[in-house]
């Protein structure tokens, strides 16, 4: 059976047969029983799976073109805690959940003051991904946010009754380019942005010109 053909399954194509919260705290995570039609035809066996219900969430790589600068934060994330021969504390562009109420757009502009003490003078979008598809609802919208003056270099910030302690690292691009070298474990946001910036630069500092 030619099994090439693009099939065009939408939401109704998968059933959620029952669902089961399995905890609310930091994580909200849930329990489904799910089938899903399939591409050579009829429907799968019931299965279960779990995911994690997250907000979204805004990342933005702070760039000072006046000096070829980027503004990157420096903090402890639990998720990489047991990665092998790899420091917990990574290095990562400003992010942060977008509160309800709040935009992609003015969480960035948010998350690059608390954060970084930054103020953006123009945002731009870069793009939107799934963080992790098969476990979790969380998409991440990204951007370039433009600065016209450079932040202290390794200046502390973030909100500290949100467990918050973020160390600033200002480097040039160049610089920053080199840590998306094979062996190096970044975050999604950084290697998004940074190859982004690495595409873009010079057309942003042309445009400066």
């Amino acid at each position: 059976m030619d099994t090439s053909k693009n099939n065009q399954f939408t939401r109704a194509d998968i059933q959620i047969v029952s669902q089961e919260r399995l905890l609310s705290s930091y994580l909200v995570v849930e329990k489904l029983n799910v089938k899903f039609k399939l591409f050579a035809g009829g429907w799968s066996n019931t299965f279960t799976r779990e995911r994690m219900l997250r907000q979204n969430a805004a990342a933005v790589l702070l760039y000072h073109m006046a000096s070829d600068q980027v503004v990157l934060v420096e903090q402890v994330r639990m998720g990489v805690l047991e990665l092998s021969d790899s420091s917990p504390w990574i290095i990562e562009p400003v992010a942060g959940i977008i509160d309800e109420g709040y935009t992609a757009e003015e969480t960035a502009y948010k998350e690059a003051i608390e954060e970084a003490g930054c103020t953006i003078t123009k945002l731009i979008p870069v793009g939107t991904y799934i963080v992790s598809p098969g476990i979790s609802t969380e998409l991440t919208t990204v951007f370039c946010g433009l600065i016209d003056q450079l932040p202290e270099q390794y200046a502390n910030h973030g909100i500290q009754s949100e467990g918050e302690d973020i160390r600033l690292q200002v480097m040039p691009s160049k610089k920053a380019f080199n840590l998306l070298k094979p062996g190096n474990p970044m975050s999604a946001s950084a290697t998004i942005l940074l190859q982004w910036l690495q595409l873009n630069r010079e057309q942003l500092l042309a445009k400066e010109a």
